[in-house]
């Protein structure tokens, strides 16, 4: 099962203890869901890069904002937090 159907409550349990400015995840979290409550709920923002199928027609309004406030160079730094050892 692919983990984006956790998502909304793994954002809010992580926001409980760390508060952040932006959340950076990858297309597969682009839904109006995770966008509304990143900016209602937790007053931050989704980087998340637009799905191929959404380029097109950009739809929602925290979808066009995010057009406008996405960051690439931080997206990219995502891969790094990733691929960190803990060991």
């Amino acid at each position: 099962m692919h983990d984006a159907k956790h998502a909304l409550a793994l954002l809010k349990q992580c926001h409980k203890t760390r508060r952040s400015k932006c959340y950076v995840m990858d297309k597969g979290y682009d839904s109006k869901d995770i966008h509304s409550l990143t900016r209602e709920q937790l007053k931050a923002i989704a980087i998340i890069p637009l799905r191929k199928t959404k380029r097109k027609k950009i739809k929602g309004k925290y979808r066009r904002k995010m057009v406008w406030e996405f960051d690439e160079e931080l997206y990219h730094k995502r891969n790094l937090l990733e691929t960190i050892s803990l060991f």
